[in-house]
Formats: C-alpha cells, sequence, structure tokens
C-alpha cells in the first residue's frame, strides 16, 4: 500500500492496524526572525521576519531568541548649538539655536561645547566722540549723552579749557618794553 499523500507538509506512515497515516510536520526552525510555513509542493518554508517598523527614530533588528528590536535612535550630535530631535518620517532633524537674550547690549553667539553666551562689549556703544559719555540701556541699545564741560570740548581729547586771555595791563607793559 502506497502512503504517500504528494504533500510535502505531512510526514506518511503505515500502519497495519491503522492504515495510512498523514502527520502533520512542524516547520518550526525555533529561530524567532522567520516566518515558518508549509507548503505542500515545496516543504517548509522559512522567509525572513519584516521587523521594520516604518518609524525613521528606531533601529531595526531581529535577534534569533527575541524576534524583532526597534531600539529608539540616539540624535544627540553633541553640539550644544542645535535642537535635536528625531522625526518618525525623516529621522534626527537639528535645527540651529537661536541665542538672542533680547538685550541690546550683548553679543549674543554660541559655542558648540558650551551653548549660548551673552556677553557685555564695552566697546559696542563707543561712538568714539570724547564729548559724549557712551552707554547701554539692553531695552534701547546705545545712548550718547552729551558731557557738560565748563569751557569747551574737543571730539579727541574731550574737555579742554579754554586759556586765559592776557590782562590788558600786562600787554600794554610788555609792549612799551
Amino acid at each position: 500500500m502506497n502512503c504517500n499523500d504528494d504533500n510535502y507538509c505531512t510526514a506518511d506512515s503505515c500502519c497495519p492496524s491503522q492504515g495510512c497515516i498523514n502527520t502533520e510536520i512542524k516547520c518550526d526552525d525555533e529561530n524567532a526572525c522567520t516566518e515558518d510555513t508549509c507548503d505542500s509542493t515545496c516543504g517548509c518554508m522559512h522567509n525572513p521576519v519584516n521587523c521594520n517598523d516604518d518609524n525613521e527614530c528606531t533601529r531595526d533588528s531581529c535577534c534569533t531568541i527575541n524576534g524583532c528590536s526597534n531600539v529608539q535612535v540616539d540624535c544627540n550630535d553633541m553640539d550644544e548649538c542645535t535642537d535635536d530631535y528625531c522625526d518618525p518620517v525623516e529621522g534626527c532633524v537639528y535645527s540651529k539655536v537661536v541665542c538672542n537674550d533680547w538685550d541690546l547690549c550683548t553679543v549674543d553667539s554660541c559655542h558648540p561645547q558650551t551653548g549660548c553666551a551673552y556677553v557685555k562689549n564695552e566697546c559696542l556703544c563707543d561712538d568714539l566722540d570724547a564729548c559724549t559719555e557712551d552707554l547701554c540701556q539692553p531695552d534701547i541699545g546705545c545712548i550718547h549723552e552729551p558731557i557738560f564741560c565748563a569751557d569747551s570740548c574737543d571730539r579727541v581729547l574731550g574737555c579742554v579749557p579754554t586759556p586765559p586771555e592776557k590782562p590788558i595791563e600786562e600787554t600794554i607793559i610788555l609792549e612799551e618794553k
């Protein structure tokens, strides 16, 4: 008696008391990274599992024991001048940090290791005019107040006294000699 059922997914045998026995075979390869199926014309098939979760913020992999793993991506670029985040469609995104303390008396900058810096700059408001006092107010910016001089003001030297005029008596005496 021929017990072959031409099905590659069964183990065929014959038992004198029961006749033909076609037992389904187990295709489990004990690999969590494969989908185990059986095709009656081909037999056991072990197709790779698709672990792609369609999220660019995860690293997709498969471990033969535990199966799919979708580990969060670290987008930290170690640059304090960027805001780092992950977009599920685009992946890691690095946008430039805006360093603005809204103080018109500081020079604002960013350093990759330390981040935003706001430095007071004494030269920021210097108009190079010795006849003005240069000030800075955070909400207004540079102010150039005229300074009071008793006599006159030179833009380079600042306040300069006017030389006294010679008294008339001295002038006459000098002329007679």
